[in-house]
């Protein structure tokens, strides 16, 4: 069987217009679904970025709360040795108490009897029996 030239140049033809369009596909695929790919990961990954300085800020605000409250108690060590003057004035107020979400600070001998004891509410009578049962246990 001969292959006549109109056959051969027919043939031709197809192969190029077959990698034509297999290469119009590619270049279609990167510039559309690709693209379209890599906006969705950034939209992700500025999602997590965003999540994680939440969580950032969060935990660096517990951090700040706890790190004034360790300062505290170190006042408290020196206050309870006799070595801090104005701890009462500064450290024991109302106020104070309920922003640190306490409503009663009991101070402890080394023989464990109270050596002072204060309440976020100062008008409340409940709290003496309550803390010498405290005490007890």
């Amino acid at each position: 069987m001969k292959i006549t030239k109109i056959t051969q140049k027919m043939l031709i033809f197809s192969i190029v217009i077959g990698l034509a369009t297999i290469m119009l596909t590619t270049w279609s695929m990167n510039q559309i679904v690709l693209k379209y790919i890599d906006q969705l990961e950034t939209n992700l990954i500025e999602k997590k970025f965003n999540e994680l300085n939440l969580i950032l800020a969060r935990e660096t605000k517990s951090l700040v709360g706890i790190s004034r409250d360790w300062a505290c108690w170190d006042d408290t060590y020196f206050y309870m040795a006799g070595e801090l003057n104005g701890y009462e004035e500064k450290n024991l107020q109302e106020d104070i108490l309920k922003k640190i979400n306490l409503n009663i600070m009991l101070f402890l001998n080394k023989d464990g009897t109270i050596e002072k004891s204060v309440r976020a509410d100062m008008n409340d009578d409940h709290f003496p029996a309550f803390e010498e049962k405290l005490i007890d246990k």
